[in-house]
């Protein structure tokens, strides 16, 4: 098990860097770094020690609040380590979040990956209404 840093301290940038690229990081510690940056709020370096634990429940954890954010950037993070862990239902909640937030390009995404091609069409105009194209 390898030595944690103080309660309430995040490792550094260079830490993590570290502890990712050691190759006898245990799935177990892995975890308990990855949830130090859940509690933290600070999800993609979460998602980085749970690329090396896989630990399903975990991943279910930052998908919840991945989809309260619209956050596709996460979502697709989640389905690149457990596939099917993300429901297309998840996928239009995230949109609608996303799109409500004027997210428009992660609204796209999650409307494409839910199906809804005309929410994932209407989303990308509104993109397009803010930064039209280069004539």
């Amino acid at each position: 098990m390898l030595p944690m840093a103080a309660p309430g301290e995040l490792p550094s940038e260079e830490r993590v860097r570290e502890l990712t690229a050691d190759p006898k990081l245990s799935a177990e510690d892995a975890n308990r770094y990855g949830d130090l940056f859940v509690e933290a709020g600070k999800f993609p370096v979460a998602m980085m020690f749970f690329d090396r634990s896989r630990d399903a429940g975990r991943l279910g954890r930052v998908k919840k609040h991945a989809v309260e954010m619209g956050d596709a950037f996460l979502l697709h993070s989640i389905t690149r380590l457990a596939p099917d862990l993300v429901t297309p239902a998840e996928w239009k909640e995230a949109g609608d979040r996303a799109m409500g937030e004027g997210k428009f390009l992660f609204a796209r995404d999650c409307y494409d990956k839910a199906g809804e091609m005309e929410k994932a069409h209407a989303a990308r105009e509104a993109w397009l209404k803010i930064f039209p194209p280069p004539k």
